[in-house]
């Protein structure tokens, strides 16, 4: 049997699409500034980078733990089945990309039994 699964439907009036717009407007030149300050207190670390998506994120966290070793290009193991944005970030770093099946069952990668 077919499985239907609908839209993401998230409904937003008019009215709060408009405000928002108004106050980035208004606003423009603070908000990043805003946003890293309240970022900074919630995730302390060295730096925090803003990126447009999380398959650019995920690319740049491969590229910073990749230059540790910068004699060789990165190897990044990946489920077989997943989402194609982690091949997309993998390879927008530059790393050689192995892939590896998982258990129907539990969905992580399977255990080696013992012999």
């Amino acid at each position: 049997m077919p499985r239907y699964l609908p839209p993401v439907h998230f409904p937003l009036p008019p009215t709060a699409v408009l405000a928002s717009l108004g106050a980035a407007w208004r606003d423009r030149g603070q908000q990043e500034e805003r946003a890293l300050a309240v970022l900074a207190t919630r995730f302390p670390g060295r730096s925090i980078t803003l990126t447009d998506s999380g398959t650019s994120a995920l690319s740049l966290a491969i590229s910073a733990s990749a230059a540790l070793k910068p004699a060789r290009a990165p190897l990044v193991a990946l489920p077989a089945y997943g989402c194609p944005d982690l091949g997309t970030a993998a390879v927008g770093a530059g790393a050689h990309v192995v892939l590896y099946d998982l258990d129907p069952r539990t969905h992580r990668p399977p255990v080696p039994r013992p012999r």
